[in-house]
């Protein structure tokens, strides 16, 4: 994930991924750790914005336990856009 806002300064992550099928149905939202073992981040260079914060987050096959889970399986999507 690129261009977090504050992403170096935050302890935990809101995450949309894939849970299910194809389509909306399949996004749930996890809450994930900075400390969580797979995640990395770095602060990007940023020309005129770096005290932003703004962060690459990589990722890498990280195990996150079920109650994590933001809401019900599959709603992600749904919750999303409730906020848009």
């Amino acid at each position: 994930k690129k261009w977090i806002t504050n992403g170096v300064f935050a302890d935990y992550f809101t995450v949309a991924c894939r849970t299910g099928g194809p389509g909306m149905g399949g996004i749930s939202l996890l809450l994930v750790s900075k400390d969580m073992p797979g995640v990395n981040c770095k602060q990007m260079k940023c020309m005129g914005v770096w005290p932003s914060g703004t962060t690459y987050i990589e990722f890498e096959n990280v195990p996150v336990p079920k109650e994590n889970l933001i809401g019900k399986e599959n709603m992600g999507f749904k919750y999303i856009m409730y906020n848009f």
